[in-house]
């Protein structure tokens, strides 16, 4: 009996012994295996990134850094980084997005100077104000991106010539585009289509206060409102083509939209507008640009509907020269738009049209500004029934002298401006409402 324990006691050791150096063997040649990947990282030269890559995608560039490590198969073969595996996504590129945040704020005093003779809703409220406070939120991926803003200074009046309203936050852009070809995009959803040059410039980019009068209008408390010629957001699509030729630029849009505000929730009839804009510029200095639209519109109420039919066109050219420290910019840019009412024969058709002329002189961040604009809402119209009338069509054109001082620091995202509008109209009308702007605007 004990002959027999000590030989299982025998062949238990031996087998304890022999599954300890088996393990002691896997351990050793799974660590062997783990170290020998760390060496080849060790060795293997860091990549370089793109000397012209962009400051904003050093974030970017630093994940892919982080996790270049892992871009082995389990035989330890190197397969694509991610910047290739991207690039060679050729039917899943639509999956990778990057999202970049933007947005400017431009609050403001105005004083707007009245005499006896202004009315009485003209120079009452006069203070502060927030004129935006926008945020951009950018999409981008290889041949999808898209973009949304959001703006918080939305103002909404009650009614004309009053200073009752409301302050409110607006969906002001919401669209994708898609890359074509090379220069050639296609766009869709909610956006500004493109036609004049006013609207082509952001308010961030403007060197004035306020857009010109003819592109604006003449709103709330600042004189008898009278609506303006400049294109709001609506729902469209479009066709976009931009390219570098080297000395030449050129950019050109067409496009389709509902011819309404996107405040609107549908169309207001069966038929579409159709917008389209050209510009081409030279080595920097000299830019000239045209426009056209085409709206069938409809308004009044149902039954009570009409018919119009709004032709619209814009040409402006721009010239900027630099003298050593100084530069020195031209403008000018004029939009007419003809209304044809189509159902009422003894409504009479107009013509609207105005135009600027600004200069600037620049150095640093500083700049002079001067613009003259006019507008005519009824330049040209078929003979009104009503004298009255006709006598108010004669006697309703506007005008403004616009000088001011703009600043912006080379270091820093503030602007300051200031500008002083000297408003007249036509002698059968003419009151005071001159006005004072005060503007400052950070830029993030």
């Amino acid at each position: 009996m004990r002959r027999s324990f000590q030989w299982i006691l025998l062949c238990a050791l031996i087998y304890g012994g022999t599954s300890v150096a088996q393990e002691q063997t896997a351990g050793d040649a799974s660590a062997k295996a783990s170290e020998e990947p760390a060496e080849k990282v060790e060795k293997a030269p860091a990549k370089a990134s793109p000397a012209s890559a962009p400051k904003s995608t050093e974030s970017a560039q630093s994940v892919e850094a982080e996790t270049d490590d892992a871009d082995e198969t389990e035989d330890g073969n190197e397969v694509e980084s991610p910047e290739d595996a991207y690039l060679a996504k050729e039917v899943h590129s639509n999956s990778y997005f990057r999202m970049d945040l933007s947005g400017f704020m431009r609050a403001g005093y105005q004083q707007v100077f009245q005499d006896d003779q202004s009315p009485d809703f003209v120079g009452l409220n006069d203070g502060f104000y927030l004129e935006s406070a926008r945020l951009v939120v950018d999409i981008e991926g290889r041949r999808l991106s898209g973009r949304m803003s959001f703006d918080g200074g939305g103002r909404q009046f009650d009614a004309h010539n009053t200073a009752d309203g409301r302050t409110n936050v607006e969906l002001l852009d919401a669209y994708f585009d898609f890359l074509l070809v090379k220069g050639l995009v296609f766009r869709a959803g909610q956006f500004r289509p493109a036609f004049d040059l006013e609207a082509a410039r952001s308010r961030r980019d403007m060197y004035f206060t306020r857009r010109a009068l003819y592109h604006r209008g003449v709103r709330n408390v600042e004189g008898y409102n009278i609506g303006g010629m400049g294109l709001v957001r609506e729902q469209s699509a479009a066709l976009r083509y931009v390219r570098d030729y080297g000395a030449i630029d050129v950019d050109f849009e067409t496009s389709v939209s509902n011819g309404v505000s996107s405040l609107e929730p549908l169309n207001d009839n069966e038929a579409v507008a159709a917008n389209g804009r050209f510009q081409i510029g030279f080595k920097d200095t000299l830019t000239v640009g045209t426009g056209a639209r085409f709206n069938r519109a409809t308004t009044g109420r149902s039954p009570d509907l009409i018919d119009q039919d709004e032709l619209w066109l814009t040409a402006d050219v721009q010239y900027v020269q630099r003298f050593g420290s100084y530069e020195f910019g031209l403008e000018f840019a004029a939009t007419q738009r003809k209304i044809d009412v189509i159902d009422v024969e003894l409504e009479p058709s107009r013509t609207s049209r105005g135009y600027h002329a600004s200069t600037r002189l620049g150095r640093g961040g500083f700049n002079l500004v001067y613009r003259f604009a006019e507008f005519d809402p009824t330049f040209e119209y078929s003979n009104p029934s009503d004298p009255q009338l006709a006598s108010a069509y004669d006697a309703d054109t506007l005008v403004e002298h616009t000088m001011g001082i703009s600043f912006t620091p080379q270091q820093g995202p503030l602007t300051l401006q200031l500008n002083f509008t000297v408003a007249d109209e036509s002698v059968e009308r003419a009151y005071s409402n001159d006005r004072l702007d005060a503007l400052v605007q950070m830029v993030f």
